[in-house]
């Protein structure tokens, strides 16, 4: 899907292209959303080079996500995509020229559809690509910001299932779950503002652009945004790690406590076997196999060997 974004009357006006059509001179941005070969190849007239390719947008080198040619300079940069429950990060592609922004990307962002919605109720005003650029980073920081906020508290939520002392075994093994899925959302969290900060430092260093003072600002409250959500995360992952190893000592301990117990069956076990063992022999020598009492006598030996035992472990306090 190809849609442009026209600045008309000081105000963006937004409308979808087919393959027929052309650019219009006043377009400010050109959103290429997952573009088949003949979009890509309308797309080829306004490169002067190669259109970035799906495997160059997954390339992490800072050399094929960050750099410049004739057509302006390009940035890589992942952006956070929810699917059903999941959380996966989609590399855009942004090439920012003088007087217009082209981004390319193969998924349907939410955050992209957010400032789109944003820009149809008049609620962002943009003159500029560059103002373009920073509003779609500016949600992002927002974006990753609330993310954390919601690891955050369901990881408050697990603190307190975790601790509580009649937690069953299915209960932990949700709770197990859980943490690992909020781990990964966390790393991709931490992944997507290293990202975000080497793209707008990129910029900053960059003199393909004269930055006006209003851009520069906004650029390093974006940077300082970063610098303190980045702490978070690693505070998120101390605590993963805790409640990881509580659970899983909590678990440890009620398998010692299983095992404990069929030791002390075994154990229990153990003496009436012998007994039994020794009595089914066939010797006509043992004394009590013709006397009257002694299969009671027998019986008799094989509870005081359990119950004694038993009653030994209990006063030291290993049962």
């Amino acid at each position: 899907m190809i849609t442009v974004y026209r600045l008309a009357e000081n105000q963006l006006k937004i409308e979808n292209l087919s393959l027929a059509d052309t650019l219009p001179g006043d377009a400010l941005w050109l959103d290429v959303v997952e573009p088949d070969d003949q979009e890509r190849k309308w797309l080829e007239q306004y490169y002067s080079a190669a259109v970035p390719g799906r495997e160059a947008l997954k390339e992490l080198e800072s050399t094929s996500r960050f750099y410049q040619d004739g057509d302006g300079m390009h940035i890589h940069s992942f952006f956070p995509h929810r699917q059903s429950k999941d959380i996966r990060l989609t590399s855009v592609s942004f090439n920012i020229r003088p007087h217009l922004l082209i981004t390319l990307r193969d998924d349907d962002v939410g955050l992209f559809r957010l400032v789109r919605h944003q820009f149809k109720r008049n609620k962002l005003q943009v003159d500029s690509p560059m103002e373009i650029f920073q509003e779609l980073f500016t949600a992002k920081i927002d974006y990753l910001a609330d993310m954390l906020e919601d690891v955050y508290s369901m990881l408050e939520e697990l603190s307190q299932k975790t601790l509580r002392e009649d937690a069953n075994a299915d209960e932990r093994d949700d709770i197990l779950r859980t943490i690992t899925i909020q781990e990964d959302i966390n790393d991709k969290i931490r992944l997507c503002l290293l990202d975000t900060q080497r793209s707008i430092r990129y910029l900053m260093r960059s003199r393909s652009f004269q930055l006006s003072e209003t851009h520069q600002r906004n650029m390093l409250n974006m940077l300082r945004d970063i610098e303190s959500l980045s702490p978070h995360t690693q505070f998120l992952f101390g605590k993963m790690s805790f409640l990881l190893d509580a659970i899983m000592g909590f678990i440890s301990h009620e398998q010692n406590n299983v095992n404990k117990i069929f030791s002390w069956i075994a154990t229990m076990f153990l003496p009436p076997t012998l007994i039994g063992s020794i009595y089914g022999m066939n010797f006509k020598s043992i004394p009590e196999i013709n006397w009257e009492y002694g299969y009671f006598f027998a019986l008799t030996l094989m509870v005081l060997s359990a119950v004694i035992p038993y009653i030994y472990f209990k006063r030291k306090g290993w049962l």
